[in-house]
């Protein structure tokens, strides 16, 4: 198994970047500017009552249609300066993730389901569902065949109305999950559950499931990486050959540095090639890598105040006045 240890090394960086790098998605037809847009252009704007809720669902049809094109400069100006997701990344992290990920995929089909939308005056808030498929054209030893990446996400943005334009200010992905497939694992549906969010340095499990196969053998491994770009290499993986009911588990202890978690499994297929009427080798026919977000959170410890404490308070904004 250290072949595809070794093997799986680079590719698990691209695996990574594309699914930490997750821009909003719902097909748009024509990335034309709107009716509304240029008459607002030449100054008759304030005569037309723009719809919210339709100019938000714009917006995303939009990303879509320049995430499939690759337009990285359009898909930026859809964002704030000051934006920022739960992991911490600022606009300028955020747009390189999403860039790599650009440069790293081909032939992506996107599509965003808009679950709701709720507004309040120049603020918005989005929930969506997010799913993608797109191929890897880097090569993977002993396999033919571009790698078929499947990614999904649920996520809530949050959009701030700027002048005639709604931007994007900030993301909050609830729950992803992204998996790279090559060979025989396509034909196969590989499951990583675990929870979606955890408190800081308490104990979870990862499990991988699939449905058994017959005459082959399957052998992975399941570890834990931070969210940071750019992304570490994991180290330290310990296959295991996975007995016939197709589950492999592993217990965690989530991280205290307030960083979220990718837990990352490593699928190697291998199936026997007889050498000989009575010896045989075991030949590498598929690989996969499956990765589950898990948000990790530090609770705030809330004290209560005491009767001494809350007149001194009371006293001090008193002066204060």
């Amino acid at each position: 198994m250290l072949k595809i240890k070794y093997g799986f090394i680079k590719l698990f960086l691209l695996v990574l970047v594309i699914c930490i790098a997750n821009t909003p998605n719902v097909f748009a037809a024509d990335d034309d500017v709107s009716v509304d847009e240029r008459i607002a252009a030449v100054g008759f704007g304030k005569m037309f009552t723009s719809d919210p809720q339709k100019d938000i669902t714009n917006l995303f049809g939009k990303l879509d249609s320049y995430n499939e094109k690759k337009d990285f400069k359009k898909i930026r100006d859809f964002y704030s300066d000051d934006f920022i997701n739960n992991d911490g990344f600022d606009i300028d992290v955020y747009m390189k993730s999403v860039k790599s990920a650009l440069d790293t995929y081909v032939n992506s089909q996107v599509k965003t389901t808009i679950n709701s939308i709720s507004v309040n005056d120049n603020y918005a808030v989005v929930n969506v569902t997010e799913s993608g498929e797109a191929e890897i054209t880097k090569a993977v030893n002993g396999i033919e065949g571009n790698g078929l990446v499947i990614a999904s996400a649920n996520v809530f943005y949050y959009l701030h109305k700027q002048g005639r334009k709604w931007k994007i200010v900030s993301a909050n992905v609830m729950d992803e999950t992204c998996s790279i497939l090559y060979g025989s694992a396509k034909n196969v549906y590989f499951s990583l559950n675990v929870p979606q969010q955890v408190k800081s340095g308490s104990e979870y499990t990862a499990s991988l499931s699939f449905a058994p196969m017959k005459d082959v053998m399957v052998s992975a491994s399941i570890t834990k990486e931070p969210i940071i770009f750019p992304l570490p290499i994991a180290s330290g993986e310990i296959f295991k050959t996975v007995s016939g009911d197709g589950m492999l588990e592993r217990i965690f202890s989530a991280n205290t540095n307030n960083y979220n978690e990718y837990v990352i499994s490593t699928i190697g297929i291998s199936k026997p090639k007889m050498l000989t009427p009575t010896d045989f080798n075991l030949e590498l026919s598929g690989t996969a890598f499956v990765l589950r977000r898990v948000n990790v959170f530090t609770p705030k410890s809330q004290k209560p105040v005491s009767k001494k404490n809350s007149k001194s308070s009371a006293n001090e904004v008193s002066k204060e006045k």
